[in-house]
């Protein structure tokens, strides 16, 4: 059976599988809801981080 826990923050995860009762060594699947610009956002911040310019980026994602 599956139990569906919607609109949690990423924080809180912990403390509410374990008020439901979850063990704390029980696999669980986490699905996160994102939008595109939300990926975006993340990449870039990747990427500046491994040396990727601003241009750069602009360049790779101009027709996505």
């Amino acid at each position: 059976m599956s139990t569906t826990l919607e609109k949690i923050a990423a924080g809180d995860v912990s403390r509410i599988l374990a008020e439901q009762g979850i063990p704390k060594d029980k696999p669980v699947t986490i699905l996160v809801d994102e939008d595109m610009a939300e990926i975006a956002r993340r990449v870039r911040v990747k990427a500046k981080a491994r040396g990727m310019t601003d241009e750069v980026f602009e360049a790779l994602t101009k027709d996505l």
